[in-house]
């Protein structure tokens, strides 16, 4: 079945809380932000996404210790 990244699209994932995202989360998630494809759990298949990302979140992000390849994908508009 498809997750969320795979459903969003063509259109827009809203992620509240991102600095609740493990460390683990962010790489799989800064890797398909910057390949723009991703791969099931399980799969060999690549599957090409489009989509806009929004994160939020009520603290500071440099704060949080969030990966700095993550965080530069994310912070464009702080």
């Amino acid at each position: 079945t498809a997750g969320l990244i795979e459903t969003a699209k063509g259109g827009t994932l809203f992620l509240d809380n991102v600095t609740a995202l493990s460390d683990a989360a962010q790489a799989r998630l800064a890797r398909v932000l910057d390949t723009h494809s991703l791969r099931r759990q399980g799969s060999t298949q690549t599957i090409a996404v489009d989509f806009r990302l929004i994160t939020a979140t009520r603290s500071d992000l440099a704060s949080h210790g969030l990966r700095p390849d993550f965080m530069h994908r994310i912070a464009a508009f702080p």
